[in-house]
């Protein structure tokens, strides 16, 4: 019965150190730099964001209605990635074709999101846990010190800090003094 508690005890001191880490969110207000490169293909990334991060990617797909955009709504779209790295508040992440859910780009040389032909440009991608959105032009919101993208995933810096360990081990080692004082003594 006594082992029966200490493990109890034991096991729920360490589901509380291994919690699932909380979600965190941050913001920028800055354009997207698209640079094309082959044909029907373009490179971006995006800084600006509060915690110091960038994030950067590729895309890739044809004007089939020649509209002078490329928009993922109308299947134009063919290819997606982006990663996300080097920020204080949210922890490294990369999306691909698959968790795309909306895409649309001016082809008019410019960043994403300055809407200078059709208005309405943006980037969307999801997963379990992981957010990053772009978007919408115009010029009203992105680059004008609005908030313009959202990245979301897991906070950065998992590690527990220094105080969180301190209570860990007291924990650990309250557990292990009860146990030790409910021993019966050997004759």
């Amino acid at each position: 019965m006594r082992v029966r508690s200490i493990v109890s005890a034991t096991l729920l001191a360490a589901g509380f150190a291994l919690a699932p880490v909380k979600a965190a969110t941050d913001v920028t207000a800055s354009l997207v730099t698209v640079v094309a490169g082959g044909p029907g293909s373009w490179s971006y990334s995006v800084g600006g964001w509060g915690g110091g991060g960038t994030v950067s990617g590729t895309f890739a797909g044809t004007d089939n209605d020649l509209d002078g955009q490329l928009n993922s709504f109308a299947g134009e779209v063919t290819g997606f990635s982006m990663s996300y790295s080097g920020g204080t508040i949210v922890a490294p992440f990369a999306l691909g074709f698959a968790d795309l859910f909306g895409l649309v780009y001016d082809l008019n040389g410019g960043p994403l999101g300055d809407g200078t032909t059709l208005a309405i440009e943006g980037i969307g991608a999801s997963a379990p846990g992981l957010l990053f959105a772009i978007g919408p032009g115009p010029v009203a919101l992105c680059g004008t010190g609005s908030v313009c993208g959202t990245i979301e995933g897991p906070a950065a810096g998992v590690i527990p800090e220094p105080g969180t360990w301190a209570l860990l081990i007291a924990g650990f080692g309250l557990v292990g003094a009860a146990a030790r004082r409910r021993r019966p003594a050997r004759a």
